[in-house]
């Protein structure tokens, strides 16, 4: 270290430097929140296979960096509500078959998924489970219910059909089934891995028989049976076929699908049952047999010698039908009383007490008269 001549040496030490940093008192801005810029949708399953199936859905929202946005509100709607419904969850319903864009929305971002509604069989059934033609080239329809797993009814769904024995009866690809000829054959209705069986029996009748071949009624109102036996060329029965019933006169006799006839006026008609070109018949006549009558009045009295009252006899069938121009036999049971004419009109003779009755076939009536004349 140098030094003046004459001077004493002196030592400067900087112990240190004070650097001194501004301060703005003006507030920082908070960071900002990330905005949605893009929405995955994710499904448990895009095809939902029945009607009534669910399936979850996600979304996953995203800012410009692509980071998720956690808690971000999502809110979906369905292109077709009637095909595929879903909830403010995210949870998607099949409505009805086809397809539908399920799409979530967050801020101004959106994306979305297509869920296709496709039903897929789960059960097949047959509108019967065995038929019986009676003639050859007789015709039965056969309907068929396709169910999805939720069941449903699967509208328009392709369905195969198939004969065991064509020499017997044959299917349509509509489900007609026609009689060939005589003996038992399946029919198969088939969808997918799902199958449905009829048993068709082909046995030709020949004949129908009535029983009775006659049927008297005698009231009105009142009912008979009639049965029909459909047999083959051999006579044997053939049963379970339901028979086509008819009147020739219905103001005389109807008859119902059991055969049950029943008395509507007097005359004759024909009882008839059948099926295709083979008829039976029945011949059924309504006649009223008396078997009450009415008379009045029950009892009178007269007072003078000669004096004269009208009876008046309704004759009535079994079923109280008046039987219109029924005559009835009058007569007095003392004739010295009251007598009485062939059209009920009673005369006082003398004093006394006197039976009249009214007689149509079996029926019978009376009225009971007092003589009473004052001397």
């Amino acid at each position: 270290m140098w030094k003046e001549p004459g001077r004493p040496l002196m030592t400067l030490t900087l112990a240190g430097a004070l650097v001194l940093v501004g301060c703005d008192d003006s507030p920082t801005d908070p960071p900002l929140d990330p905005q949605p810029s893009a929405v995955e949708v994710i499904a448990e399953s895009a095809a939902l296979t029945y009607i009534g199936a669910e399936t979850s859905l996600s979304a996953v929202v995203r800012d410009d960096t692509g980071a998720p946005i956690e808690g971000a509100t999502v809110t979906w709607s369905s292109s077709e509500d009637a095909v595929v419904s879903v909830s403010t969850e995210g949870q998607a319903t099949a409505v009805s078959s086809g397809s539908a864009t399920i799409t979530a929305t967050s801020g101004t971002a959106s994306g979305n998924v297509t869920l296709d509604v496709i039903q897929e069989p789960d059960s097949i059934a047959v509108s019967e489970e065995e038929i019986l033609l009676v003639e050859i080239g007789a015709t039965e329809q056969l309907e068929v219910t396709l169910l999805d797993a939720g069941g449903t009814p699967i509208e328009d769904a392709e369905i195969t059909w198939s004969s065991s024995d064509e020499v017997v009866a044959t299917v349509s690809e509509d489900g007609v089934v026609t009689a060939v000829g005589s003996g038992t054959a399946v029919v198969t209705a088939e969808s997918g891995d799902h199958s449905a069986t009829v048993e068709v029996q082909v046995q030709p009748a020949a004949s129908i028989q009535m029983d009775p071949a006659d049927l008297s009624l005698t009231s009105i109102g009142a009912t008979g049976t009639v049965t029909a036996t459909l047999r083959d060329a051999e006579g044997a029965a053939i049963v379970g076929v339901p028979l086509n019933w008819s009147s020739s006169d219905e103001d005389v006799v109807t008859v119902d699908a059991d055969g049950t006839v029943e008395a509507i006026g007097v005359g004759t008609a024909t009882i008839s049952a059948g099926i295709g070109s083979i008829e039976g018949s029945t011949s059924v006549t309504v006649s009223q047999t008396a078997d009450a009558i009415e008379l009045t009045p029950a009892e009178l009295t007269l007072v003078t010698a000669g004096a004269t009252a009208q009876l008046t006899a309704v004759v009535m069938d079994a079923g109280g039908t008046e039987i219109e121009g029924a005559v009835a036999t009058w007569t007095s049971s003392d004739p010295a009383v009251a007598t009485v004419d062939s059209e009920g009109e009673v005369t006082a003779i003398a004093n006394g007490t006197a039976v009249i009755t009214a007689q149509s076939g079996e029926a019978t009536a009376t009225s009971t008269v007092t003589v009473d004349i004052d001397d």
